[in-house]
C-alpha cells in the first residue's frame, strides 16, 4: 500500500487540458535507496493503481515485464512512448518466440514496441 501512495506525487509543470501534458512521477527507493523515476500521465497511474496494482508494483521496483503485461498495458491505453519508456525503465529483457510476436500483434501492440522487445 505504501508503494501506491508514493505514486500520488503532484503534477509536474502546468496542468492543462491536454491528457499528454499531465504528467506525474512515480518514486520508489531501490535496494541502494537511489530514487527511480518513471513518467506516466496521471490517468495512466490512476488506471494502474485501481485495476492493475501488481503491474504497478513491478514497475515501481523495476522488475522485468512479461509479454502479457505489455499487451495489457497497451490495451488499457498506455501511450506508445510511455510503454517504450517503461520497458527501458524496468530493464525488461524479452526472449520472444514466434508465438509471442503473434500475441503482441494480435493484441495491437505497435511495431516499434515489438521491435524494442525483440532487440532487448
Amino acid at each position: 500500500m505504501k508503494l501506491l501512495l508514493l505514486a500520488l506525487i503532484p503534477f509536474l509543470g502546468s496542468c492543462n487540458s491536454k491528457k499528454e501534458d499531465k504528467t506525474a512521477i512515480l518514486h520508489t527507493h531501490h535496494h541502494n535507496d537511489s530514487l527511480r523515476l518513471s513518467r506516466l500521465s496521471h490517468d495512466e497511474i490512476f488506471i494502474l493503481e485501481m485495476h492493475y496494482p501488481v503491474i504497478l508494483k513491478k514497475i515501481l521496483i523495476g522488475e522485468n515485464l512479461r509479454v502479457r503485461e505489455v499487451i495489457t498495458l497497451h490495451e488499457i491505453g498506455l501511450r506508445d512512448e510511455a510503454l517504450i519508456h517503461l520497458i527501458k525503465y524496468t530493464g525488461s529483457i524479452f526472449m520472444l518466440t514466434a508465438d509471442d510476436v503473434v500475441k503482441l500483434q494480435l493484441g495491437g501492440v505497435p511495431l516499434q514496441v515489438i521491435n524494442l522487445m525483440i532487440e532487448s
